[in-house]
């Protein structure tokens, strides 16, 4: 039986893809869809040709036409009006049954096929979005306007009359109802699944009683807080370092963050460590005791189960999936409302002795495991392509 004929051809717009990183956990999202559910579903996606703040090119790739990478077809597309119109000539001929669009807001990747579909340049077939945290109130918190004013002209023309949504958790499903209400078609909840990546690292430096090396990985945007865990350092009493890793999304928010650094007393130390590559995140987080991140919003968070696995504990906000961490002994998830729960939790944190820390290590590797995309995850999945 040849089973590449019984699968589900799927167009996926999103604005980053492998080879890149910088886009974050979306990346990942996709990478882990695709490596899962290939067996009923041949992707073909249509992605930037360049990283998130880059001007150039990946140097790896052919632009404009459709090439295998991995187990998808991909179709990395330049900027400019020409390139536009190749790519749809280009769509045209793909006979796809069901268009997912990554995302809400981006201009690329959900809005340009939106508007082309309206006006019958492209198909859309069976559409699913997935809103990717971008509806929680913590993102429309920011340039809310303009978020607000663009869900308004897409309610009136009706791109989303017809949308099933593909959401990861209960509450991003409370998060479309509660942005769309009557109009909303289908929800379907299935958490995102992750790359088959190996967790095979360990952390063999011992926790220091009396001292704590925090380490946070992101990028430097308002979503990712930074500015809230730096206002936290400044109440925390005791010996603390932070290394903060990720691209740099919005500079004006870092200059921020910068001022804020300068202010610290002298036994906090911050460093900005630049970019690491997905394929080195675990590598560099085994370097570190416990991984923070008071996020305003993820509708995952896969640097959360990396962190995990690579035996950190982990201190977030409870503004993702990954909730009663500390009644399963891997970490804590607090309300960002109450900054003094965080600093208590990181100056208990600075006291804890080796002994200790290594039982809570070895439960978040555990754990992190038990998480990675068990089987009744994988079929969640399958299911919004197969039926």
């Amino acid at each position: 039986m040849n089973r590449s004929k019984e699968k589900r051809r799927v167009l996926l717009f999103t604005d980053w893809f492998l080879p890149g990183f910088k886009g974050g956990g979306p990346i990942q999202s996709i990478a882990g869809m695709i490596e899962n559910l290939s067996d009923d579903v041949e992707f073909y996606v249509v992605t930037r040709d360049r990283d998130l703040g880059d001007s150039a090119q990946y140097p790896s790739i052919e632009p404009e036409v459709w090439s295998n990478f991995g187990l998808a077809k991909v179709y990395y597309w330049p900027p400019g009006l020409m390139a536009k119109i190749k790519l749809l000539a280009s769509i045209r001929r793909i006979q796809y049954e069901i268009m997912y669009l990554n995302g809400v807001f981006s201009l690329a990747s959900t809005i340009f096929p939106l508007i082309c579909c309206w006006l019958g340049l492209l198909r859309s077939g069976q559409l699913i979005i997935a809103p990717r945290g971008e509806l929680s109130v913590g993102a429309l918190g920011i340039k809310s306007a303009k978020k607000r004013a663009f869900l308004a002209v897409a309610k009136a023309v009706g791109w989303y009359d017809k949308a099933q949504w593909h959401v990861s958790s209960k509450f991003e499903k409370g998060e479309i109802i509660a942005n769309f209400g009557p109009m909303v078609k289908s929800v379907t909840i299935a958490p995102n699944l992750s790359p088959r990546s190996n967790i095979e690292h360990h952390r063999s430096n011992m926790k220091v009683p009396g001292a704590i090396k925090l380490v946070t990985i992101s990028r430097i945007s308002r979503k990712k807080n930074i500015d809230y865990t730096l206002k936290l350092l400044m109440q925390v009493k005791g010996k603390l370092s932070l290394d903060i890793f990720g691209p740099c999304e919005d500079e004006r928010y870092w200059r921020e963050c910068q001022a804020l650094m300068e202010k610290l007393k002298k036994n906090i130390t911050v460093r900005y460590m630049g970019e690491v590559s997905h394929d080195h995140v675990m590598e560099a987080l085994v370097q570190y005791d416990y991984f923070i991140f008071p996020t305003l919003g993820e509708n995952y968070g896969h640097v959360i189960r990396e962190a995990l696995a690579s035996g950190l504990p982990v201190i977030i906000s409870d503004r993702t999936p990954w909730r009663d961490l500390q009644k399963k002994g891997v970490g804590w998830d607090l309300p960002l409302e109450n900054p003094e729960l965080f600093v208590n939790v990181i100056e208990k944190c600075i006291e804890v002795g080796n002994d200790k820390y290594q039982k809570c290590s070895a439960k978040a590797r555990e754990y992190a495991i038990l998480k990675s995309n068990p089987v009744d995850i994988i079929l969640a999945n399958r299911e919004i392509f197969t039926t």
